[in-house]
């Protein structure tokens, strides 16, 4: 099982298009939001001191939710070509099971899209660094780390699923296009996430993504939040966080940051679940 997980990380750091192809998302947001998305939300908010600081965060927490997404995405692309070209039938030479392969495919994917996703978090604290001089505190890195492995673990359960249901490296392109295309909508990354419709809103909360989005907007807009609404009524910094998605509302409920927690858990157990049993009716 190990050495699967190793011979698939090698596979994919290996092919550096795969690699930047994985990472495409991220630097197509990162340069939209450069060119004309940082300005036109910094333009509405013109009352807020530390405007900038607050939306840069806000991307760059976005931006880091996809990537825990979209790297696992593609890291299964191995597995997909790998049944295109037969060589999962060679595995059935050796003592390795059935379980111990997919165990491999989901721990060499998870460890892709961890190293990913803190090559994305480094990325980001040089970039909010670089634009306002703002260092992470060691509580929020230990923070932004718990998050990140559950955002990762979820990520990899929910694209072995859905990537099972692909039998071609044509089908799964397909839908890779189609979920990196998205992606960023169902995170509140294009637009803020209460810019969406109502009913929008609803079907996106329903992703794991978007609640790993909401969770790393609280840790890294926290500092900047505090300085701009400070002495600010509840209700207006409540309502800001809705705008952002940093924060969901249900009904007249307001999300807490536990819910989002809670929901990426059980998802992730759910996903993990659906993987043994549909790893349990192939070996069948």
């Amino acid at each position: 099982m190990i050495v699967l997980a190793k011979r698939n990380m090698m596979i994919f750091f290996r092919d550096k298009a795969n690699v930047f192809f994985s990472m495409l998302v991220v630097l197509i947001t990162l340069g939209l939001y450069i060119i004309f998305l940082g300005e036109n939300l910094t333009s509405g908010m013109t009352e807020v001191p530390n405007a900038g600081q607050l939306v840069d965060t806000w991307i760059m927490a976005g931006i880091l939710a996809t990537t825990s997404l979209t790297t696992t995405l593609g890291a299964f692309g191995i597995m997909v070509n790998d049944r295109d070209q037969k060589v999962d039938k060679d595995f059935l030479a050796t003592p390795l099971s059935y379980a111990k392969r997919v165990a491999g495919y989901l721990l060499g994917t998870f460890s892709i899209g961890l190293i990913m996703t803190l090559l994305t978090l480094i990325l980001a604290q040089a970039f909010i660094y670089f634009n306002h001089d703002q260092l992470f505190t060691v509580n929020e890195f230990i923070q932004l780390g718990g998050i990140m492995l559950l955002s990762v673990l979820s990520s990899t359960a929910m694209m072995y699923v859905i990537v099972e249901l692909f039998r071609s490296p044509m089908a799964y392109e397909t839908a890779t296009s189609v979920i990196s295309s998205i992606i960023g909508f169902v995170a509140g990354v294009y637009v803020p996430f209460g810019v969406l419709p109502r009913v929008v809103q609803y079907f996106a909360m329903l992703f794991p993504v978007t609640h790993g989005a909401a969770l790393f907007r609280q840790v890294m807009m926290g500092a900047g939040m505090d300085r701009a609404f400070e002495g600010v009524p509840v209700e207006v910094i409540q309502e800001f966080e809705l705008t952002m998605g940093s924060a969901f509302q249900v009904g007249d409920t307001i999300l807490s940051p536990t819910t989002s927690l809670i929901y990426l858990a059980v998802t992730t157990v759910i996903f993990y679940g659906l993987a043994v049993l549909l790893a349990q009716r192939k070996k069948r």
